[in-house]
């Protein structure tokens, strides 16, 4: 097989965006979502390989164990596939090396992506469309909610799959120092209070829900929005704001 080792190109990372949204295809507990890697990795080790040999070594080599967040993974693969394509085109590294950089990653990618998405992001996302749903009657109202709901879900999750992996692929070995919480501490923060609130409200509106639950929904909706929002202002922790905003619906609720 006639093979010419180049530079990783443009479409090739589309190809491996799209790969990624397969990451777990494979899940095991062997290897974790290590399939899922190496199958995301085919096009740069395809284009940065000489021979068929070259391109099925590096391929096994990533077959090992691995996990990390699923979103967050496209840090690694984009990281991987630079260092690939050093050792392939400009001869520097070496494989070794590159697995020790790869099992670096597997704490940091998945302790900030279950805080990000799983802990505050997917919960908010489905609070605020599930209030949505109970505040409207009317389907094409709650159709939007469940819309509003996706939006708000996969507008994070994708800029981090396609952000992640060009800067993965730009930063190289660098690319630990993208993993800072403090790097998305501000949208982090944003759906904590869209948590906190969206909690309250359909607290209130499921106490409600046989009478006076429009203006109760939206009143409480104010109050726990304001409050929520002057107390991660004066630096409350997010438990306190949630606690607010639920005993805020409870108390208006059952009044």
């Amino acid at each position: 097989m006639n093979m010419r080792a180049e530079k990783i190109k443009y479409r090739d990372f589309v190809s491996i965006f799209l790969r990624t949204l397969l990451l777990q295809g494979v899940w095991n507990f062997k290897g974790m979502i290590s399939a899922g890697i190496a199958f995301a990795l085919v096009p740069a080790a395809k284009r940065v390989s000489a021979s068929r040999e070259e391109w099925a070594g590096i391929l096994k080599r990533h077959l090992g164990f691995f996990n990390a967040h699923p979103y967050f993974a496209s840090f690694a693969i984009g990281a991987l596939a630079r260092l690939e394509e050093n050792l392939a085109i400009d001869k520097t590294g070496d494989t070794a090396q590159i697995e020790r950089f790869k099992i670096a990653l597997i704490g940091p990618l998945g302790a900030l992506g279950d805080s990000y998405f799983w802990a505050v992001i997917k919960p908010a996302s489905i609070l605020a469309g599930s209030a949505g749903v109970l505040l409207f009657s009317k389907l094409e109202y709650q159709l939007a909610s469940a819309a509003l709901m996706l939006i708000l879900y996969n507008v994070p999750h994708l800029y981090i799959r396609i952000s992640g992996l060009w800067k993965g692929y730009q930063s190289g070995y660098n690319t630990y120092k993208l993993l800072k919480i403090e790097n998305y501490a501000r949208v982090k923060s944003a759906y904590q209070i869209v948590g906190a609130v969206m909690l309250g409200m359909v607290i209130v509106l499921i106490i409600c829900k046989n009478g006076g639950s429009d203006f109760r929904g939206v009143l409480v909706f104010g109050l726990a929005a304001a409050g929520s929002a002057f107390l991660r202002s004066k630096g409350v922790y997010m438990q306190l704001a949630v606690l607010f905003s639920v005993g805020l619906a409870a108390v208006i609720g059952l009044v």
